[in-house]
């Protein structure tokens, strides 16, 4: 059993951010990444752990996404190091130039890198949504036809500002946006007629 996790790196310039969350009990040290503070709770003692990452091709000498890497690469290895873990990563390079057909290929790419048995752990903060889209999908696909595949956990930060403007540090809440994927697995699912149904299970699973 491999935990994989997928994430977008982010394009602009790392800045320092209180994460904050409802949903997650967050990990006292201080991260640069979401993904990291996901990581930093869900890997555990000699864990086998795939890192896969996105990372879009910068223009000039110095690629922001590129530098972002390094930084999220090093957080990863931090938590995997106290947890005796064993980290492989594994980075897809993307490029700012796309046709009709590249998200298509994006997801075979996603779809491929991952099998049965996989835990499944997503980041979708960061990224031109239609990576995102596809990325998802593509989880949704390796859930379907592996055997043993899973979501465990998917996560989205959204960043504001506000009362933190005079300590100078940017705030992000994560939220838990797991039931996302099964609500999708319940319309994958669904057949013709099945509306009236399944529109009564969502008024139960869903609260007002």
């Amino acid at each position: 059993m491999r935990k994989v996790f997928l994430s977008i790196m982010l394009l602009q310039e790392l800045k320092e951010t209180a994460y904050i969350s409802d949903d997650f009990k967050l990990a006292d040290e201080k991260y640069y990444f979401p993904m990291s503070y996901l990581a930093a709770d869900e890997i555990e003692m000699n864990d086998n752990v795939e890192i896969v990452t996105v990372v879009e091709h910068g223009e000039g000498p110095v690629n922001t996404a590129e530098k972002n890497y390094e930084v999220f690469k090093h957080e990863l290895e931090r938590i995997g190091l106290k947890k005796h873990a064993k980290l492989n990563f594994t980075k897809i390079e993307i490029s700012k130039d796309f046709d009709s057909l590249t998200f298509n290929k994006f997801f075979r790419q996603i779809a491929f890198l991952l099998g049965s048995g996989d835990k499944l752990y997503a980041d979708i903060t960061f990224g031109m949504k239609a990576y995102t889209l596809s990325m998802f999908i593509a989880m949704a696909y390796a859930a379907k036809v592996g055997s043993g595949v899973s979501a465990e956990r998917i996560i989205y930060a959204m960043k504001y500002s506000g009362t933190q403007e005079a300590q100078k540090v940017n705030t992000a809440k994560i939220y838990d946006l797991t039931s996302l994927f099964y609500l999708n697995a319940i319309a994958g699912e669904a057949q013709p007629g099945d509306k009236e149904g399944l529109d009564n299970l969502l008024n139960l699973i869903i609260s007002h």
